[in-house]
């Protein structure tokens, strides 16, 4: 089946508060398939060239299903970002969207990518937290 999952980022209108999440199953067979927003990140970052924020000093964590699981500091941000005040937000992100611990189910969904970000809503692009001279790549 040509099936991926998605997250649903449950709202807080706490910033600092732990990314709640849980997952679902959207298949690509279905005729009236379930909205999402792709997110497209850099699994790494480099942390040299400035000082680490309180949020990045320890491994940043998300609770999903109940269940905490360590995610990348970028991806943590990014789900922070996201995440709205008083409505869920379905989103797919390969880290946590992707059994990264089954080499088989990797392989698959790898070559579903392109459907993926084709299928979502809306693709959303994170380049990171602001730093000191970000602006200047904006402007």
């Amino acid at each position: 089946k040509k099936e991926i999952r998605v997250l649903q980022v449950l709202p807080s209108s706490d910033f600092n508060a732990t990314v709640h999440a849980t997952l679902h199953i959207l298949s690509f067979d279905d005729s009236n398939p379930i909205a999402y927003n792709a997110l497209s990140y850099c699994w790494l970052q480099d942390k040299s060239d400035r000082q680490v924020s309180e949020l990045e000093a320890k491994q940043p964590t998300i609770l999903l299903d109940g269940i905490t699981k360590d995610v990348s500091n970028n991806l943590e941000a990014a789900l922070r970002y996201i995440r709205k005040e008083s409505e869920e937000v379905r989103l797919w992100a390969n880290a946590v969207c992707i059994n990264q611990d089954d080499d088989k189910e990797k392989s698959w969904q790898i070559q579903m990518m392109g459907d993926i970000y084709r299928g979502a809503e809306l693709v959303i692009v994170w380049l990171g937290r602001e730093s000191e001279d970000s602006d200047l790549a904006m402007d």
